[in-house]
């Protein structure tokens, strides 16, 4: 083996990836090639330096920074081919009475096999073919036993920090609007436009921080400016599950005192937007379904347990 070969094997040998052939060809010509060990031995110091440089931690925003840049990217394509279409009916504007109406009835064709083979809800193809006014508010039924939200729970880092992933199936969303959570200090763009019937995965962090839950807000941003509030989102950090439990509240603002219930509870905590006030709550070694109908009935609201959490909703 000469040295060309030699140096080519050294950072195999190092991470114990040669067989056994070429580790002994390896082996037998550096016992005699002083500049091949010379080489081996500053490599080596190399990887021990890198091995020692700690580790970087990535932004607990990083997932979802990720996921608002793919959809925009999405947002844009979606745009192009809007554009691409417009320009192909202006070109057919511009023809002659006979000709355009050979092309306009090509062009008709051409959109309908569109929205019949293009995969995805009929509306969404119609929305990136902009045949939908802007201002009109689309809705669609959420299939048979799907909540509009499913709570999925990760595992714990070294940290305490936990993952969660919130999935959310909007029923019905405003042309436009930008799916917004807010939470944590932290203002965050999950979707750069929605579409209903479909699914957004929205991954959260709960940072170890000691307090009992975390509350997140889930928004639409309106194309005027205005925020549309959607839901709260409580995601306890303990879960005590079943067990009974004493909690007193007293005239408790909603937010703070569903932050105080839900490590007793076990489970994420969804309530309506429109659903405010102040909930108050004696609970000496109850359960948890007993305090949240509790709270249920303070506000008016129905409670259901759906999609690994319990919600609270203003309708029936």
């Amino acid at each position: 083996m000469n040295c060309e070969r030699a140096q080519e094997y050294l950072s195999d040998y190092l991470e114990r990836m040669l067989d056994r052939a070429a580790q002994s060809q390896l082996e037998g010509h550096l016992s005699g090639c002083e500049a091949c060990r010379e080489a081996l031995a500053g490599l080596k110091s190399t990887f021990q330096a890198l091995d020692a440089l700690p580790q970087a931690e990535p932004p607990a925003d990083l997932a979802l920074r990720v996921m608002a840049r793919v959809r925009d990217v999405r947002q844009e394509e979606r745009a192009a081919r809007k554009t691409s279409l417009t320009g192909f009916l202006e070109w057919l504007q511009g023809m002659s009475p006979a000709r355009f109406a050979v092309g306009a009835a090509l062009a008709t064709l051409v959109v309908g096999g569109l929205i019949g083979l293009l995969p995805g809800p009929r509306h969404a193809v119609m929305n990136i073919l902009g045949l939908r006014g802007p201002e009109q508010e689309a809705t669609a039924p959420a299939p048979v036993g799907m909540p509009v939200f499913r709570i999925a729970y990760g595992q714990r880092d070294p940290s305490g920090n936990q993952p969660v992933d919130l999935f959310f199936h909007p029923r019905s969303a405003p042309a436009g609007a930008r799916l917004v959570l807010r939470g944590a200090g932290r203002e965050t763009e999950v979707a750069a436009s929605m579409v209903p019937g479909t699914t957004v995965q929205i991954p959260v962090i709960l940072e170890a921080t000691g307090e009992p839950a975390q509350s997140l807000r889930l928004e639409y941003a309106m194309t005027d400016g205005s925020v549309r509030p959607l839901y709260l989102v409580v995601l306890p950090r303990v879960r005590n599950g079943s067990a009974p439990f004493t909690l007193v509240l007293e005239k408790r603002e909603l937010e703070l005192g569903l932050r105080e219930l839900a490590p007793h509870v076990g489970k994420a905590i969804i309530v309506d937007a429109s659903l405010e006030g102040r909930i108050s709550l004696g609970i000496e070694d109850g359960q948890p379904m007993e305090a949240l109908r509790a709270v249920a009935g303070q506000l008016g609201a129905t409670l259901r347990e759906e999609g690994g959490g319990y919600t609270l909703s203003a309708g029936p």
